[in-house]
C-alpha cells in the first residue's frame, strides 16, 4: 500500500525508480569516503564544534554567533524529534542559516533526517510529487522529509541494497541521480 505522504505519485515511474535504484546509487556517489568519515567524526554531547565540523565538510562558512544564539541553536537541535522540523523553524531568522545547512546538521547529528538537496527534490517531482526546493522555507523541508520517508517506507526490500549508510541518504542519492536521467 502506498503511504499517504506519496499521494499523487506516478506509480509506474516509482516502480521504475526502485528497479533502477541500485545502479542509481553507484551513479549518485554512494561510495563517498569523506561522507562516511563525517558520519563518525561527531561523537559525544552536542556542541558547537560538531556544527563547525559539519559545516567544514559540507562547504558552509563557519559562523561566529554570540553565546546565547549558540545555546538557542544547540537546544533546538537537541530537542527536535524526527520527522518534525517545526522546532527549528525559528533558526531560519539567524544570519547564514537556511534549510539546507540545517538539514546537513540534522543528518549528520541524527543519521535520520535527509539532506535537503535540489536534485533530490527534482527527482521527487519527476515521480509526480510536489516538492519545492526553497531553502528559506522550513515547511518545504518538512514536506521533503515526509516524502523521503514515504519513498523509504514504500520501497521493496530489493530496491535498497545493504550499505553502511542511512537509508535516507540512499534515497536522496538515488533521487538526485534519477532526476538527471532522461
Amino acid at each position: 500500500m502506498i503511504p499517504v505522504a506519496l499521494f499523487g505519485i506516478d506509480v509506474k515511474q516509482c516502480e521504475e525508480f526502485y528497479r533502477q535504484l541500485p545502479a542509481l546509487l553507484i551513479e549518485g556517489g554512494v561510495f563517498d569516503e569523506k561522507y562516511e568519515a563525517m558520519l563518525y567524526r561527531v561523537e559525544g554531547s552536542l556542541c558547537l564544534d560538531h556544527l563547525h565540523k559539519i559545516d567544514e565538510w559540507a562547504g558552509f562558512p563557519i559562523s561566529a554567533w554570540p553565546e546565547e544564539i549558540v545555546w538557542e541553536i544547540l537546544i533546538a537541535l537537541a530537542t527536535i524529534s524526527y520527522p518534525d522540523v517545526s522546532l527549528i523553524e525559528s533558526l531560519l531568522t539567524l544570519d547564514g542559516l537556511d534549510a539546507s545547512r540545517l538539514s546537513h546538521w540534522l543528518h549528520i547529528l541524527t543519521n535520520v533526517y535527509p539532506i535537503y538537496d535540489k536534485d533530490a527534490c527534482a527527482g521527487l517531482r519527476k515521480l509526480g510529487l510536489v516538492c519545492p526546493y526553497e531553502v528559506t522555507d522550513m515547511a518545504s523541508y518538512g514536506l521533503y522529509v515526509s516524502l523521503i520517508e514515504g519513498i523509504k517506507e514504500y520501497a521493496p526490500a530489493t530496491a535498497l541494497p545493504e550499505y553502511s549508510l542511512p537509508r535516507q541518504r540512499l534515497i536522496q542519492l538515488g533521487l538526485a541521480a534519477w532526476a538527471k536521467k532522461n
